[in-house]
């Protein structure tokens, strides 16, 4: 049984990628029709196509962090006796490609969770003085103290960001980092 995309090696060593059962021109301009995907034996393949090859098509495109695979034009895949590969280049990320890459920035995160992010980031004692600095009626201190949860949006933490000097998106990694930890 065949497995499509599939490769259709002439007797010249030219390709053409199939995707799915199509009808298809054979050697000396013989049309066939779509059913000898299905129906026809390699013995058949070779007395109705001979000196053509089916072989399989890999296609395992490389990973590396901050780059995306970018494949290669047909004409640039490697053929061997065994199987035709697709072939990629990789190409650096642009800054829009990583940051949609990045997962949703939670709307809450525990206090134990910001805390523990805090600290990772190196950023906790800056917070913690400055918040137990307030008067112990305050609001801000209070959520500090005993909120269960802290809120992307919430004024205590855009007021400590904006103390620290944090952007926006500095801000959102440290939620994305928060969200990850587990007591």
């Amino acid at each position: 049984m065949i497995v499509f995309p599939v490769a259709l090696v002439r007797g010249d060593g030219s390709f053409s990628i199939i995707e799915e059962s199509a009808p298809f021109v054979g050697p000396g301009d013989v049309q066939h029709p779509a059913e000898a995907w299905r129906l026809w034996s390699a013995e058949d393949w070779a007395a109705m196509c001979p000196g053509w090859r089916l072989l399989p098509v890999l296609d395992d495109p490389p990973a590396e962090a901050g780059r995306r695979a970018e494949r290669l034009p047909v004409d640039e895949w490697s053929i061997s006796a065994e199987a035709v590969e697709v072939t990629y280049r990789l190409v650096d990320l642009t800054p829009a490609e990583i940051e949609a890459a990045k997962p949703p920035v939670p709307v809450t995160v525990t206090n134990f969770q910001a805390r523990a992010a805090l600290l990772a980031a190196g950023l906790f004692d800056q917070v913690n003085d400055a918040l137990l600095a307030l008067p112990a009626n305050s609001t801000a201190r209070q959520a500090w103290e005993y909120a269960n949860e802290l809120t992307r949006n919430g004024t205590l933490v855009n007021s400590m960001a904006e103390t620290l000097g944090l952007t926006s998106a500095q801000l959102n990694d440290l939620f994305r980092q928060a969200v990850t930890i587990e007591a």
